[in-house]
Formats: C-alpha cells, structure tokens, sequence
C-alpha cells in the first residue's frame, strides 16, 4: 500500500470520528440543534479544508471535508439514541469504508453523504442489537 494512500485512510478515519462526535457533543453539551451543531461544524472544517487544498496538490482536504460532513451527519442522531460511543466510532469508520467504497456509484445525485451516514447508522445499530440479543440469550 503507498503511503499516501495510507495517510488518506487514517485522516479519513479520524475526520470522520470527530465529525460524528463533535457534532453529538455540540447537541448535547450546549444544546444546538442537530443541524446547527452539523452546520457550523461543517463550515469550519470546510474552510480549514479549502485553505489546506491550496496548499497541496492531492485531493485528501476534499476527501477529509466530505467525509467529515458525512460523518456529522451520522452525529445528529438524536443523543438519546446512542446508548453508546461505541456505536458512534462504529458507524464513523462505516461511513469512511461507505465513502470510499459507494461514493462513485451516487455521481449526480444528491443526498449521497446522507444515505452513506443512514446506512451506516442502521448497520451499526442493528449489529448493536444483535449482538446484544445474543449476549441476553446466552446469560439464560
């Protein structure tokens, strides 16, 4: 694997997780509405993210900044859904593997970061309950 690719993957990563539990934080912390919390969170990563692409001849800012939008998105899940972090971090990281998997396949469309947050969030909820079924199961 080349190292900026490398790189690419672990700034999508962690862009991501910050999205979404910045974004929570904000709703919870200092209750913003979700899309506020979303929004303002977004603009300022959008503006760090155009400056830093005029200093670099790659796309990883524009990459940093969708998926980081993406993410926020999977953040203004109602806070007292998420029971915990962890399913935060979990559907982080499936909105980076979403992203970089699905994103070519929504070209012209619009809603493609929110059905890549949906997704994610579904899937991270439902291996959630699943798991949480078994483990009550096993304990009878």
């Amino acid at each position: 694997m080349e190292y900026n690719i490398l790189i690419m993957y672990i700034l999508l990563i962690i862009s991501s997780i910050a999205g979404s539990t910045s974004t929570l934080i904000l709703q919870k912390k200092y209750n913003l509405s979700s899309v506020r919390a979303s929004a303002i969170l977004s603009l300022i990563v959008g503006i760090i993210c155009l400056i830093w692409s005029q200093n670099t001849d790659n796309n990883i800012p524009e990459q940093v900044a969708l998926v980081f939008m993406a993410a926020s998105f999977v953040g203004m899940t109602n806070h007292k859904l998420i029971k915990s972090y962890w399913i935060l971090v979990a559907s982080s990281v499936l909105v980076v593997v979403l992203y970089l998997n699905l994103s070519t396949y929504f070209t012209g469309y619009g809603g493609s970061l929110g059905t890549i947050a949906n997704i994610s969030l579904l899937v991270s909820f439902g291996i959630s309950k699943l798991l949480n079924t078994l483990i009550n199961t096993s304990k009878k």
